[in-house]
């Protein structure tokens, strides 16, 4: 069987896995609060499970143990919408690691370097982590609204990526770090998340245009920049996928490394715009 044919097999599965995964996304935004954060709480848990995988330990106490210990970061950012002040801190510390984590992307696309250190991925991981649960607790106290068009525009970014990427791909993005992204998927994801941002944020947000665009487009970019650290990490760790959870998208982290990233940019655009106060 050719890689084409393989990859035209998983297509479908991919995508009815991608349906049920929304289906159960827009369940928990639409559902009781309790529901809404114990999802979340959950995946978070599955993921630090899977990153695990990254930082190199083999044995289910060590990785249940750094699993439970990030879970509790985010429990903590929970009960931190009492304080503020706190939850906002979380979140800017997820923005200002994605600056630099584009800067890390970049030299490592060159094969400048590339840190191998177990310590800096696991500091990584409870940073990244810690603060997409604050981002989410935020989005979510402010208005429902806000996640829907979070993870619309993510989605949107990560699936047209993906069929623009495989149809029409012919230059590599980043062949150090990845070898099946391109450019042509790169402009895909761009596009249609970009559209899809500023259709529903115009449609169902009360932002002016200069805000929308920005948050739209910081979004998009930052959805790609978080697909492409998670790739560099599985890179490092010589795994292919995160982990085997999800038929036709490997582990949990495989489907919500946009995410990661696009969720502290997308909350940190509003909290600087003052929108809601």
């Amino acid at each position: 069987m050719t890689e084409e044919d393989k990859l035209a097999g998983s297509s479908p599965q991919r995508v009815l896995t991608g349906i049920i995964l929304a289906s159960i996304a827009l369940l928990g935004v639409f559902s009781e609060a309790f529901f809404f954060f114990s999802l979340i709480w959950l995946v978070i848990f599955v993921a630090a499970f899977e990153w695990t995988s990254f930082i190199g330990l083999g044995d289910y106490p060590s990785k249940f143990i750094y699993s439970v210990s990030v879970l509790g970061l985010c429990l903590l950012c929970f009960y931190s919408t009492k304080n503020p002040e706190l939850l906002v801190g979380f979140i800017f510390v997820g923005v200002v690691f994605w600056f630099f984590a584009t800067i890390f992307i970049y030299r490592a696309a060159l094969g400048l370097f590339a840190v191998k250190e177990g310590w800096f991925v696991a500091s990584a991981g409870v940073v990244i982590l810690s603060s997409t649960c604050a981002a989410l607790t935020f989005l979510y106290g402010q208005s429902p609204a806000l996640v829907i068009v979070l993870l619309c525009t993510v989605c949107s970014v990560d699936i047209l990526a993906y069929f623009g990427g495989k149809s029409k791909g012919r230059r590599k993005l980043a062949p150090l770090i990845t070898p099946n992204k391109t450019w042509e998927g790169v402009w895909f994801g761009v596009a249609g998340g970009s559209t899809v941002s500023l259709i529903l944020g115009y449609s169902f947000l009360p932002f002016d245009n200069s805000i929308l665009l920005v948050l739209s487009f910081s979004t998009v970019f930052f959805a790609i920049v978080g697909d492409l650290l998670e790739s560099l990490f599985k890179r490092m760790a010589n795994l292919k996928d995160s982990g085997n959870l999800l038929p036709g998208h490997g582990g949990v982290l495989d489907r919500v490394d946009s995410l990661l990233a696009g969720a502290p940019v997308f909350a940190g655009v509003i909290i600087l715009a003052r929108v809601y106060e």
